[in-house]
């Protein structure tokens, strides 16, 4: 009498869900991969299902609810049909194109997946960051299947890839936003590649991702001492003044401005809130005189919204008087959506600098002034959290004439002292 089973394969601790299918005496049993990965301990081995607790609730009815689905479709086809290999393989594949879910909810099960465990790669939590664009990646899959063609996992291929960029460029996105989306896929279909039948385009180096290099100022060392000698008027300004010049000696993002708690023996400890589920390194950085008399002055800046800083900023800087054209790039609005929400994209051109101005010019100050005092890249990294020193080179602004000016003088150093 034929039976079906379900069990687990681990791998360290994730398990994948294995159907077996046992149907002769004698023979092996047809085991095929459901494609369903969990943790290790959310097995319930006797029930054959995945346990019902609270680490688990977000996927684990629906994944059960497949694996009924798996069973009851075999024992209902097998029924009076001589049973052979190949049989079983046709029957397995017309469960769905997927044997069980399409393209897209596998995204969403990964997804899912994500928000509860640990990334198998750091062993620690998936960052909000990181799930925030995986989810907003799903969303533009989606926007695409509905608009264009549905996606599976066959067609994940150089037609596919054309079209994506296509469409989202004629929505007006940037092309680094484009190229996000389209590497979270490659990391969704890189998964799924593991089970399911992944065409091959997608994994390969074919598959670009289009970025453009990103334009964003960044104040020298004379820029920032005019807005640290510049007092404004209003309160609200002179705050988000303070945090500015706090932001360009420390070289935090403005997520960590607010944990900054205290200063002992002239140093900040911090461990940066983007990197604590990756690197998980603390960071250990100087106390910047300016820094010093602010706090001293003013004591602390009052906690500040990064939306309300990036425009109480950029008023300091007009009244300040950086009205100079500078290239770079801002947000405009292009219309309205159906919820007459603005719809931004980015706009490159030449804008008044002060117009430009946000609290990611500070970490970008911070980067390029040191590197410009001598500073080694490595130190700098240390504080600003890069990984390789390629992407710390493209991060930092620095034009060819500062690198000469550089070279020139540390050649008229080392012939002084020699």
């Amino acid at each position: 009498m034929a039976t079906s089973s379900f069990y687990v394969r681990k791998n360290k601790n994730i398990a994948t869900i294995i159907f077996r299918f046992s149907y002769k005496r004698g023979v092996s049993p047809f085991r095929k991969s459901t494609g369903e990965q969990i943790p290790a301990d959310a097995w319930d081995t006797n029930k054959q299902k995945v346990k019902d607790k609270v680490s688990t609730f977000a996927y684990s009815g629906k994944i059960n609810e497949r694996l009924e689905k798996i069973q009851k479709h075999f024992e209902e086809k097998v029924k009076g049909e001589d049973i052979s290999i190949p049989f079983l393989e046709k029957l397995w594949l017309s469960i769905d194109d997927r044997k069980g879910i399409s393209f897209l909810e596998f995204c969403n099960n990964y997804y899912e997946w994500a928000k509860v465990n640990n990334n198998p790669r750091t062993k620690k939590p998936y960052s909000e960051g990181t799930l925030k664009k995986y989810n907003g990646a799903i969303n533009k899959l989606k926007e695409f299947t509905q608009n264009k063609f549905q996606v599976n996992f066959k067609n994940l291929d150089q037609h596919f890839h054309t079209e994506f960029i296509k469409y989202f460029e004629g929505k007006g996105l940037a092309d680094n936003t484009i190229g996000t989306d389209l590497k979270n896929i490659k990391v969704f279909a890189k998964a799924a590649s593991k089970e399911h039948p992944v065409n091959n385009f997608i994994l390969s180096d074919e598959f670009y991702l289009p970025n453009n290099e990103t334009i964003s100022v960044y104040c020298d060392e004379s820029e920032i001492q005019r807005i640290y000698d510049f007092i404004p008027e209003k309160d609200y300004q002179l705050n988000a003044r303070n945090w500015f010049i706090i932001g360009c000696w420390t070289g935090l993002r403005i997520s960590d401005w607010h944990r900054v708690k205290e200063i002992k023996e002239d140093y900040i400890t911090i461990k940066p809130e983007k990197t604590k589920n990756t690197s998980g390194k603390t960071v250990v950085i100087p106390v910047h005189w300016q820094i010093k008399e602010i706090i001293k002055e003013y004591g602390m800046p009052r906690k500040i919204k990064s939306q309300n800083f990036n425009v109480y900023i950029k008023e300091v800087f007009e009244e300040a008087g950086f009205k100079n054209f500078t290239y770079g790039s801002k947000m405009e609005s292009i219309g309205k959506d159906s919820k007459d929400h603005d719809i931004m994209r980015k706009k490159v051109g030449n804008f008044p600098k002060w117009q430009l101005i946000s609290s990611h010019t500070c970490r970008r100050s911070f980067a390029t002034n040191n590197y410009l005092m001598g500073i080694d890249s490595l130190t700098i990294m240390n504080v600003t959290g890069h990984t390789s020193e390629k992407n710390f080179l493209k991060y930092i602004r620095v034009t060819p004439k500062q690198h000469a000016e550089r070279l020139m003088e540390k050649w008229n150093k080392h012939y002084e002292i020699n």
